[in-house]
């Protein structure tokens, strides 16, 4: 997943965020500074920062509304974080995710995190290639 979303390229993203990434700060109906309302305003408590952005109309949208990466990919950051067959830790019951989700802030194509097999949310998904 990490190679297709670089596209050759060797930094964070493969463009600017609001043009290739739906996330916390273009998803909802106006911009919003999602990174103050999680370092400062809801003190890095997620139901509680997931309400305020869910209450300012951010959600998942639907594919290729932003520019695609030098390959011709569409949203390979944000939108959706993405499950991929990896285990977390050998013998660990938990799966790896990539990419960030329309909720996340700061985007990075790096971007690593785990979930147990059985985790079910409203930004968590995969991706489908033709």
């Amino acid at each position: 997943m990490e190679y297709a979303a670089r596209a050759g390229t060797t930094g964070p993203a493969y463009g600017p965020l609001h043009e290739i990434a739906w996330f916390a700060e273009n998803s909802g109906s106006t911009h919003l500074d999602a990174t103050h309302l999680w370092e400062v305003e809801t003190r890095k408590i997620w139901v509680r920062y997931e309400a305020r952005i869910v209450a300012h109309g951010a959600t998942l949208h639907p594919v290729r509304q932003k520019k695609p990466n030098a390959f011709g990919l569409y949203d390979m950051l944000g939108n959706a974080v993405e499950w991929t067959a990896d285990s977390y830790r050998e013998a660990s019951a938990e799966k790896v995710v990539r990419g960030g989700a329309w909720g996340f802030t700061g985007l990075r194509v790096a971007m690593r995190d785990r979930y147990p097999p059985t985790m079910r949310n409203g930004y968590l998904g995969f991706r489908c290639v033709q």
